[in-house]
């Protein structure tokens, strides 16, 4: 019934990884990684954060490293706009702001 897979593709093969654990928001960007090589690392390369930090927060909590983001898709117009916005609605009480550092 199912095809022995060839030996150049084991490398495809999953392994078992223990002390996975999420950091980052419960929503869009968080991730699971092992616990042992984050704390082993040096530093963090983040491409792509599309606004949400909330990971990359979690790592300098964690290991108190530094990071370094690069994403060409954000710019200042956005995150003014995200910041008014949020502005304005927090001042006709239609949002709390909460930040977590």
């Amino acid at each position: 019934m199912y095809k022995k897979v060839s030996e150049k593709f084991q490398f495809l093969k999953p392994y078992k990884i223990n002390n996975l654990k999420r950091y980052g928001a419960k929503h869009d960007g968080g991730y699971i990684v092992p616990e042992k090589e984050l704390i082993e690392s040096r530093g963090l390369l983040s491409f792509g954060y599309g606004y949400d930090v909330s990971f990359e927060i979690d790592y300098i909590k964690k290991t108190n490293n530094p990071v370094v983001i690069f994403d060409h898709t954000c710019g200042y117009e956005k995150l003014i706009f995200i910041f008014f916005k949020y502005l304005k609605r927090f001042l006709t009480f239609r949002k709390k702001i909460f930040i977590k550092l």
